[in-house]
């Protein structure tokens, strides 16, 4: 009962889209397509404000001098400046058009009751013959697509002449849309394939019920639902594409086989809802009903003018028969009798449906016709109901004998099944519990080991760190991401007393590999670092003797020798960010003059032949002058809060650093080292960085 319900619902949903909205509405006779790509974009509705001439029709087909009208709206009726409907007139709308190749078309869709176009001044075709009477006027209504001229437009005017004196309603009552020829032209076609396909599907439903009442005429609701879907296979040839103008059917045949089929379709579901809950229909209603629709149905035979003023008196009573049906299908599903919940839902959607249609009709409420798709609805749901009624018996047989069958096998083998299962389980599961248990205990040692190694990597690398500085104006920040990194630094005394070097390095990566290269590197100064008081040539050395001990890494690097007594720095760089300079309290920072590229990419050869290698540059302090040494890890530092996005977080080097420097410059390098120190790890919210750190401050 819930999937029926369910499947109603969807089906419902999906028959009653829409195409996506326009860009713009037409305001004052104008719209602006500019801006649409009709390659990505299928089609647009020419909705809005049109220009509206009333009483103008050309007689000669041809086109007059712009004329002044009034603004009405399309989609809608013209029933407002015409009461009764009848009457004729032009709509205008000018629209600016996209810079396109485009082939353009346009879908239009019922007009009553004749119309004819003009693009630009130009017949391009007509559909029927309006007139100025009744006399003069050929109607005829439906779908139409026209593919406009190959010329490319950069605007259009478009001219609908219409003449409606057959229809209780006139006018343009359906959007119009402009879009791809292929768009327009594949959805006439789909249009006019699926109205086919309903309509030879839901005969075929008609012959099938047929045939099951003639083997089975104790089963009349059979006979009455193929009645149903022959009026519904009838009723939709004459919607959309109007099928029935592809076999010859004139306007006034067409129109009558539309309406008239509602009240024979009326009549069959009353008894279709009599014969699926015998006796539960008062028989005064029904023979009530069944008698108004047919004499509703013989007016048809009169002319359709006549027949069209009585349509709003049809459709109420069509309203009220919905209602009274209503109240029985309640009463039934409190009776908890089959189907009753589902009929009363599908009904309900039918009355909605029929509301809507008649205030929509008479322009009470701006929405879209959805009877037709209702009444679909319906008969998706009273099949399917028929289906589940017809084979219910044989689905509880077949169910019962597989559910035996299946139980007799379960029970014959149920108890072996489950003390082997049982079994097997438990000795996997114990053997599992060694395995686990035997490589617990050997990653505990491997952990061990591994725990053992590095610590004695700490404290051989500690060692290479200076634990005094040469001089007392000099003062340091070191910490390690890991027990071991690649951060490294040194104090290299030299041959002039007052000379000694400054060493700083960063090795790409952390841990063990990042470990070793600084090894490699303390050994490297020790044996050269000495003997060479030119910071570049040093640099090349290094280029030379690490080049190939890389294995994928990369170390930048800053030498510089301060000379204590003449207060002279000279530095060289190698990929590595250049110091900080404090002068006066203002900060800036100590640019080389041709700094090289990081150790490990080139050797010192291939550096020399590209004429990369770097080169020294000097720099005198004057008194109060700081110069900071770093790593990136203080300047790229970043919050560990995770209260806002990775994008989101600022570096240290943009947030506080410049700030702590200035507010110290007056400070002694110890108390500047430590205050950044302290600021950096405030900043960070731990001690734990996500980068190894290492800070140097000279001071004059």
């Amino acid at each position: 009962m819930r999937k029926l319900i369910l499947f109603a619902l969807v089906i419902i949903f999906s028959q009653c889209s829409r195409p996506a909205p326009p860009v713009n509405k037409a305001q004052k006779g104008f719209l602006n397509l500019r801006e649409v790509d009709f390659s990505t974009r299928a089609y647009v509705p020419l909705d809005g404000e049109w220009i509206f001439l009333p009483f103008y029709v050309s007689e000669n087909k041809t086109r007059e001098i712009d004329k002044p009208g009034q603004i009405i709206q399309v989609p809608g009726t013209w029933n407002k400046i015409f009461p009764n409907g009848h009457g004729r007139g032009r709509y205008r709308l000018d629209i600016d058009l996209p810079d396109s190749e485009q082939r353009l078309a346009l879908r239009l869709q019922t007009i009553y009751s004749a119309w004819r176009i003009y693009i630009n001044g130009e017949l391009i075709s007509n559909f029927g013959e309006p007139g100025v009477d009744r006399a003069t006027t050929s109607p005829k209504v439906g779908y139409r697509s026209l593919p406009l001229p190959a010329t490319q437009y950069s605007s259009m005017r478009i001219e609908l002449e219409v003449a409606n004196y057959t229809n209780i309603a006139g006018g343009i009552q359906r959007q119009i849309f402009l879009g791809r020829t292929e768009s327009i032209e594949r959805q006439a076609e789909n249009d006019k394939l699926l109205r086919v396909m309903i309509s030879v599907v839901l005969a075929m439903a008609f012959l099938n019920h047929f045939f099951h009442f003639l083997f089975h005429p104790a089963r009349k609701s059979h006979l009455y639902f193929g009645f149903i879907c022959l009026c519904l296979a009838l009723r939709n040839l004459t919607l959309g594409e109007m099928i029935l103008y592809d076999f010859g059917f004139s306007y006034y045949t067409a129109a009558k086989v539309l309406y008239g089929s509602l009240f024979p379709l009326m009549a069959g579901v009353i008894l279709f809802v009599d014969a699926l809950f015998p006796s539960g229909i008062n028989r005064i209603f029904k023979f009530t009903g069944i008698a108004a629709t047919s004499i509703f149905t013989m007016t048809l035979f009169l002319p359709l003018q006549y027949f069209l003023q009585l349509r709003f008196w049809a459709e109420i009573f069509i309203l009220i028969i919905l209602l009274v049906m209503i109240a029985y299908l309640v009463y039934f599903a409190f009776k908890k009798r089959p189907f009753a919940l589902v009929l009363v839902i599908n009904f309900i959607i039918i009355s909605l449906a029929a509301v809507n249609d008649i205030l929509h009709t008479n322009e009470v409420i701006t929405t879209m016709l959805v009877s037709n798709y209702s009444v679909l609805v319906l008969v998706i749901v009273l099949s399917l109901m028929l289906s589940y009624e017809f084979s219910r018996a044989y689905r509880r047989v077949d169910h019962i004998a597989v559910e035996l069958s299946e139980a007799n096998k379960k029970l014959l083998s149920f108890k072996s099944d489950l003390e082997n299962t049982v079994k097997v389980r438990t000795e996997e599961l114990y053997q599992t519990n060694l395995q686990l248990e035997d490589e617990r205990n050997e990653l505990q040692k491997q952990n061990l080991l591994m725990q053992a190694d590095l610590e004695l990597a700490r404290r051989i690398q500690s060692r290479l760190i200076p634990e005094k500085a040469p001089i007392e104006n000099i003062a340091w920040y070191y910490s390690s991401l890991d027990k071991v990194c690649g951060d490294f630094f040194d104090f290299i005394p030299l041959a002039h007393d007052s000379k000694f070097g400054i060493f700083l390095s960063d090795v790409s990566g952390h841990g063990v590999p990042a470990a070793f290269i600084t090894s490699l590197i303390k050994g490297i100064l020790i044996e050269t670092a000495p003997q060479i008081e030119d910071p570049a040539l040093l640099l090349a050395r290094l280029y030379d003797s690490l080049f190939e001990q890389m294995s994928g890494h990369f170390v930048s690097a800053i030498y510089a020798i301060y000379d204590n007594e003449r207060h002279e720095l000279s530095f060289a760089i190698s990929g590595h960010p250049p110091p900080f300079l404090l002068h006066n309290g203002k900060l800036s920072k100590l640019k080389s003059d041709n700094p090289g590229p990081i150790i490990g990419i080139f050797s010192g050869n291939e550096l020399w032949q590209r004429g990369r290698q770097p080169m020294t540059s000097r720099y005198t302090l004057r008194p109060g002058d700081k110069i900071i040494f770093f790593t990136d890890g203080l300047t790229e530092a970043t919050p560990a809060v995770d209260d806002y996005n990775e994008n989101e977080r600022i570096m240290f080097e943009h947030a506080n650093l410049e700030h702590v420097l200035a507010s110290h410059a007056n400070s002694s390098a110890q108390k500047l080292v430590s205050a950044l120190s302290a600021e950096l790890i405030k900043y960070r919210g731990n001690e734990k960085f996500e980068d190894d750190v290492c800070i140097i401050c000279l001071e004059y």
